[in-house]
């Protein structure tokens, strides 16, 4: 222990052991400064300093200045060069899973945390943190009480729109809470006038959100600990699953054919189709979405991939029993498999767009064959989203939630396909070519619809003739 050069303040220097120096990145000293001019408390700080480290090496544990927001920050920026130059394995969506997942781990550790001294406790409380809604909306409401203090002393009025769209933000990337307040207030976070009209969260995530955020999180550690810079039990650490969560992830929402007929028979009422509020946008989208419904449950396609389909792509023929097949080929660039195939859809497919196409030429819309079906009303280019319009439908007409509570989404008219083709009795290998899976994956998810259908056919004996005396 001696003074640091010309400085006023005492430092310590501890040798790390050979054997233990893997713990330590490698160093053969590790230097403290004692932040004391006191010769005595300098002392007592370094004989405290040397056991806590000898402990955490003794103990397996990495030892180092790196904190949890530092090494967070080196390993989103080797994520983000590698996306940039291409490599494979790494996605720019998973990117910015990473980056808003860190975020939140980082903001709800204490300030400047060690990396060395997270463990598979400090997980646990982030999960329990995770689940209650009231300390999550503490948290965000001291995310807006700091940016409306920094917008105030700058005599700015604060604006928040959309904080997922970089190019639309009013909140300056240097403002100090910018990413937390960014990573908590999500997609719907639309302000005017600088009222926040959420100021608490309502629910608690669902599952699939904290099981991305903890995958994040131990992606992060199992970087750390290829470069030697952790070693704790965070990494093996397991997300607990509640029944209702254990349920939700093992099923898939999926409409009962007297919910597709009422949602249906809703989409063709006059009021559904020409609404009176007489905004040509808003009956666009009306036979936007009808047309959209009936396409994916009438295909089995995900609906991104039939985004960027053109009125071109239809192609018609004719089955044995007559009637008409939709024929398209869905792009290797627009699937979740990255395989191209061929899709051949029922006729309501065919005909929804047939009448969608009708309706375009009667407002004189984009209705050439290199134009996008799915087309936004006032440029033409493909939809992005229309999430929000299906939700806002199915809560009109009382089909929000399935019967064990799992709302339903465009992607429930794909599983509705599916198992209805396989009631229908469609060979499984048949349905995994038309909707771009695996047979295994409809074994996984469907069994259960054949189970239940040929339970009278299990049970069912020969009937015996009794022999004649």
């Amino acid at each position: 222990m001696r003074r640091q050069g010309q400085g006023k303040y005492f430092y310590a220097r501890f040798t790390v052991p050979l054997n233990l120096r893997q713990l330590a990145q490698n160093r053969r000293t590790i230097v403290w400064s004692l932040r004391t001019q006191e010769r005595d408390i300098a002392v007592a700080r370094a004989y405290e300093r040397r056991i806590r480290t000898l402990t955490l090496l003794e103990a397996g544990l990495t030892v180092g200045n790196k904190t949890v927001g530092d090494a967070a920050a080196d390993f989103l920026s080797h994520y983000e060069s590698n996306c940039k130059a291409g490599r494979g394995g790494f996605s720019p969506k998973l990117f910015t899973l990473f980056r808003t997942a860190l975020h939140r781990f980082v903001n709800f550790l204490p300030k400047r945390q060690s990396l060395a001294a997270v463990t598979a406790e400090d997980l646990d409380r982030f999960d329990a943190f995770r689940r209650n809604p009231q300390e999550m909306s503490k948290k965000l409401l001291a995310a807006i009480t700091a940016a409306r203090n920094y917008f105030r002393e700058r005599n700015h009025r604060f604006i928040v729109r959309d904080l997922k769209n970089s190019k639309r933000d009013t909140l300056s990337p240097r403002f100090p809470q910018y990413q937390l307040l960014r990573d908590l207030l999500g997609t719907e976070a639309i302000r005017r006038n600088g009222i926040i009209t959420r100021l608490q969260y309502h629910k608690a995530p669902a599952y699939k959100t904290l099981y991305l955020d903890f995958y994040a999180i131990k992606k992060f550690l199992l970087w750390c600990s290829a470069r030697r810079l952790y070693s704790g039990n965070a990494i093996s650490y397991e997300l607990k699953k509640s029944p209702s969560d254990r349920l939700k992830r093992d099923r898939r929402s999926e409409f009962k054919i007297a919910e597709y007929n009422k949602l249906t028979s809703f989409m063709r009422r006059k009021e559904f189709l020409t609404p009176e509020t007489g905004n040509p946008a808003t009956e666009y989208g009306n036979h936007l979405l009808r047309c959209l419904v009936l396409f994916l449950a009438n295909t089995g396609c995900r609906p991104g991939e039939i985004r960027h389909l053109q009125f071109g792509d239809i192609k018609t023929s004719r089955a044995t029993d007559g009637s008409r097949i939709a024929e398209f080929r869905v792009k290797s660039t627009n699937t979740k498999v990255r395989k191209e195939r061929e899709v051949a859809g029922r006729e309501t497919a065919l005909k929804s767009v047939e009448e969608f196409r009708a309706y375009r030429r009667q407002i004189n819309r984009f209705v050439t064959d290199q134009d996008y079906i799915f087309a936004n009303f006032y440029t033409g280019k493909p939809l992005k989203d229309a999430s929000l319009q299906f939700r806002r439908l199915l809560k009109k007409i009382g089909l929000s939630n399935d019967e064990y509570g799992c709302p339903y989404v465009l992607y429930s008219l794909r599983h509705f396909y599916i198992s209805w083709r396989v009631r229908e009795g469609v060979s499984i290998a048949h349905i995994s070519a038309n909707c771009g899976t695996s047979p295994m994956m409809i074994h996984k998810h469907y069994s259960h619809i054949t189970a239940s259908e040929v339970k009278s056919e299990l049970v069912k004996t020969r009937n015996r003739r009794k022999k004649a005396i």
